[in-house]
């Protein structure tokens, strides 16, 4: 939200996120992230359709 005290920023100036990986796990895929660590995208019923894990 802009409140009009911002400093004018050019766009090339601005920080950029950086994904470490190009996309997300397949539905009930598991990814090795670090060491021990599993990325898991879980499919669930109702209104979410899954959960990042």
């Amino acid at each position: 939200m802009r409140d009009g005290f911002e400093d004018p920023v050019l766009e090339a100036h601005k920080a950029k996120i950086t994904y470490p990986f190009p996309g997300g796990p397949d539905q009930g895929e598991a990814v090795d992230v670090a060491p021990g660590v599993k990325w898991l995208r879980m499919p669930l019923g109702g209104s979410l359709a899954w959960i990042n894990v």
